[in-house]
């Protein structure tokens, strides 16, 4: 989902990229590669921290992991 607004907001993503740190999310950090942006939570990761909202944009076969 691309993120509108976030607070304090943190995920996960070991369960993706088996990264044990937990990454920042912000809605104003964006870049080309869907992996590296901010402004994006997938499915199967993890909030550890805060809060946020977004809109889903795929789902299914159509996601990036998909």
């Amino acid at each position: 989902m691309v993120l509108i607004s976030t607070i304090e907001m943190k995920v996960n993503n070991a369960s993706l990229t088996g990264e044990s740190e937990d990454l920042a999310r912000n809605p104003e950090h964006r870049d080309k590669v869907i992996f590296e942006t901010g402004n994006v939570a997938f499915f199967g990761t993890s909030c550890t921290n805060g809060q946020g909202i977004g809109i889903v944009f795929k789902t299914g076969d159509n996601t990036v992991i998909g």
